[in-house]
């Protein structure tokens, strides 16, 4: 009995979080902070600098938490996807390491792209040069 209610929370909780790493991405990057660059592509630097200050508000700051808040879902989704892989093809298949590497590199290098965007935005485009903050 136990196990069947383990399965069963862990197949609702990867369908709940596959279902919202999307739908928060989306609300979060996308609606609430206004989009997900934090600076014009182009510009001189003092319109880019403008640009990243112009960002720098609450809502900026909680729309990039909800955005990251997502890359979570995608982690366990990607778990679960990788452990169901597991269970179907036998350990000795390629695609459950695939399905759980893919998701973790994944979540990996959205967190990571997180951390020099918040940091400009928080310092108001100060610059790149730590010892300018």
């Amino acid at each position: 009995m136990e196990d069947d209610m383990t399965t069963t929370t862990w197949l609702r909780a990867a369908a709940v979080c596959g279902a919202l790493y999307p739908l928060l991405l989306i609300v979060g990057d996308d609606v609430i902070a206004a989009g997900d660059e934090v600076a014009p592509n182009a510009g001189t630097p003092e319109q880019v600098a403008a640009a990243i200050a112009a960002k720098a508000s609450p809502a900026y700051f909680y729309g990039r938490g909800i955005g990251l808040l997502s890359v979570l879902c995608l982690v366990v989704f990607a778990a679960y996807v990788a452990s169901r892989l597991r269970a179907r093809r036998g350990p000795g298949s390629i695609w459950p390491p695939l399905a759980a590497g893919g998701g973790v590199l994944a979540g990996a290098l959205l967190m990571q792209a997180a951390v020099p965007q918040l940091t400009l935005v928080k310092h108001e485009g100060a610059g790149a040069d730590p010892d300018s903050w």
